[in-house]
C-alpha cells in the first residue's frame, strides 16, 4: 500500500493524502488553521491543568535556583535521567556553563522535575542524582540538606 502526500497551491491551498486513488483527507487552509489553533489551545489548555514545566520554564527556574548571575547560561540538554530509579521520570538534564573568546567551562548538569520544580546535581564521574532543592508552594526553592 503506497501513501502520498501531495501539497497543490492555487489560490486555496489545500491539504491531501492520497491512499492509492482515494482521498483520506481534502482540508482548505482556514479550516487548517483553525484547526492548529484549536490544538495549540487545547496543548495551552494541558499544559496549565498539569502545571508541567516547558524547557524554557525549566532553564529560568534552573538559574533562579542556583541565582546565576548573567555570566552563566543554561541550556537543556535531554530528558533521559541516568540512573534507573529515575527511569519514567519526567525530567530534563540542563547544562550550566560560561564560556569566553577561548572555551567553554561546565559549571554542572542538573535535572530539573518537569511536574513540580525541583532541582537534582547530577555527577558525571559518578553517574549520581542528588536532590539539591525544593520548589515551595510559594514558588521559592529551598535548598535540601
Amino acid at each position: 500500500m503506497k501513501t502520498i502526500l501531495a501539497i497543490s497551491v492555487v489560490a486555496m491551498i489545500s491539504f491531501q493524502i492520497v491512499n492509492g486513488d482515494q482521498v483520506v483527507k481534502d482540508t482548505p487552509k482556514t479550516q487548517q488553521d483553525s484547526e492548529s489553533q484549536s490544538n495549540q489551545q487545547d496543548k495551552q489548555t494541558d499544559a496549565t491543568q498539569s502545571e508541567q514545566l516547558t524547557t524554557s520554564e525549566a532553564e529560568k527556574h534552573v538559574e533562579r535556583a542556583l541565582q546565576l548571575d548573567e555570566k552563566f547560561k543554561v541550556r537543556y540538554d535531554g530528558a533521559e535521567p541516568s540512573q534507573s530509579e529515575y527511569e519514567g521520570e519526567n525530567m530534563a538534564l540542563i547544562q550550566v556553563y560560561e564560556t569566553n573568546e577561548h572555551a567553554t567551562a561546565t559549571y554542572g548538569w542538573y535535572y530539573i522535575d518537569m511536574d513540580n520544580g525541583d532541582l537534582y546535581k547530577y555527577t558525571i564521574a559518578t553517574n549520581e542524582i542528588t536532590k539539591k532543592y525544593e520548589l515551595n508552594e510559594q514558588g521559592e526553592y529551598q535548598k535540601v540538606e
